[in-house]
């Protein structure tokens, strides 16, 4: 596995203002564990998505979980774009992995595992919990066993915890998904968003999504 991206160590990425202690964000993060699953569990790499399936726009957001900015994103607007447009049934939301760096490949393969087992909803709240938490898990002194401490919280159980990661097939997955955003869309950062075709790069407000939604 190979990365064509890299965000530099925790300490070089801006930190997001929302400051929690772990052990609140352990708590909160715990919560998922009692998200209701679906009656028949998917696959890995099945879409994930928000939104009713025939919406008449298409928002696919290219983050990666280690990305302060991604974090902006997901607590700042994300929010209001569900109000406005995807649970109204406007627009559906696609989420799609481009990790820049280990621990973020390692954060995907473990929500998109989650996902499987109980659905967008569940791994919608698994991804906003974890950016709250994003200064807390990253700059850990073991980052990648806070993550699967997280992951343990959200429902997963150890075992499956250990599958997920050695899934060799889901990390192809993730990382070929990444290479056809690059040749097709000339994404290089995170966030990126791809709105019925056209990319547009950064973390937009509430208000540009808006315009951009609106334009015929």
């Amino acid at each position: 596995m190979r990365f064509l991206l890299n965000s530099g160590p925790p300490s070089d990425r801006k930190i997001h203002p929302v400051n929690r202690r772990f052990a609140l964000f352990a708590t909160l993060l715990a919560l998922l564990a009692f998200a209701v699953q679906p009656a028949r569990a998917g696959d890995p790499t099945d879409e994930i998505v928000l939104g009713k399936p025939k919406a008449p726009i298409t928002i696919v957001e290219y983050y990666s979980m280690t990305c302060s900015h991604c974090a902006d994103f997901d607590l700042d607007t994300l929010p209001q774009l569900r109000k406005n447009w995807i649970d109204t049934g406007k627009a559906r939301f696609v989420f799609r992995d481009f990790p820049l760096d280990k621990l973020a490949l390692r954060g995907a393969m473990l929500g998109r595992c989650l996902a499987a087992d109980k659905g967008p909803e569940a791994y919608a709240r698994f991804i906003e919990l974890l950016m709250k938490g994003q200064e807390s898990w990253t700059t850990s002194k073991e980052p990648f066993q806070a993550l699967d401490s997280s992951a343990r919280l959200a429902g997963m159980s150890k075992d499956k915890i250990e599958a997920c990661v050695a899934n060799k097939k889901l990390e192809t997955y993730i990382f070929e998904q990444q290479l056809e955003a690059q040749k097709k869309y000339g994404i290089r950062s995170t966030p990126s968003f791809v709105i019925n075709g056209k990319m547009y790069a950064g973390a937009m407000s509430i208000e540009q999504f808006d315009k951009l939604l609106k334009e015929p």
